[in-house]
C-alpha cells in the first residue's frame, strides 16, 4: 500500500510539472519604443532621443530568461569647441546579450532585474565610434494575458557617452516554436 501510495503521488508530481511546463509559452519578442536622456560626455552635450527596439529571449524557468536585443537610437548632440558650438546628428545601433529574473508580485504584475553585456555602435557625421559595456536595468511587466505582456523598464549602460540612460515601452508576445 505504501509503495502505490508513493507511486502516485511520485506521478501525480511527475504529470503535474509537465502539465505546467507544456503550459508556459517559452520564445518571447518583444518590440519597443525607446526614449534616451542625453547626458554632458567631456565637450559633448547630448540631447533627449528616440529609437525602436527588439529584444528576443527564452524563458529558463524560475524567473529567469536570457535574451538578445537590438536597439536603433536617434539623437543630436552639440560638441563646444572653444568658442563655438556644433550641432551634429548622431545613431546609434546597439547589440546586447542579458539574462532577466522576473518575479511574479501578483498574477499579472512581475517587476524585472536585467543584466546584461552590450555592444554599440556611434555615428557622427563621417565618424563612427565602438564601445562595448555593462547594462543593468529594472522594469515591469503587466500580463495582459497568456501570450501577451505590456513592459517597461529603465536601462543604464557604463558606456561612457552623450546618449545617456534609456527608458523603454513594449509588448511582449511569448510563444512556443
Amino acid at each position: 500500500m505504501k509503495k502505490t501510495l508513493a507511486t502516485l503521488l511520485i506521478a501525480g508530481t511527475f504529470v503535474s510539472t509537465s502539465a505546467t511546463e507544456t503550459e508556459h509559452k517559452h520564445f518571447y519578442i518583444a518590440p519597443k519604443w525607446i526614449h534616451t536622456y542625453g547626458e554632458t560626455y567631456h565637450n559633448e552635450k547630448g540631447d533627449c532621443g528616440n529609437g525602436i527596439g527588439l529584444d528576443i529571449g527564452y524563458y529558463l524557468g524560475e524567473g529567469f530568461s536570457v535574451e538578445i536585443d537590438a536597439t536603433y537610437e536617434k539623437t543630436t548632440v552639440r560638441a563646444i569647441e572653444e568658442e563655438s558650438i556644433e550641432r551634429e546628428d548622431v545613431k546609434y545601433l546597439t547589440t546586447s546579450f542579458a539574462m532577466t529574473y522576473t518575479y511574479p508580485l501578483t498574477h499579472n504584475i512581475g517587476p524585472f532585474l536585467k543584466v546584461g553585456y552590450e555592444y554599440e555602435r556611434e555615428k557622427i557625421a563621417d565618424e563612427t565610434k565602438h564601445n562595448t559595456g555593462w547594462i543593468y536595468a529594472v522594469g515591469v511587466e503587466y500580463e495582459l494575458n497568456e501570450e501577451f505582456k505590456l513592459m517597461i523598464e529603465y536601462e543604464k549602460s557604463t558606456i561612457d557617452g552623450p546618449k545617456g540612460d534609456m527608458l523603454a515601452a513594449g509588448i511582449v508576445y511569448s510563444f512556443d516554436l
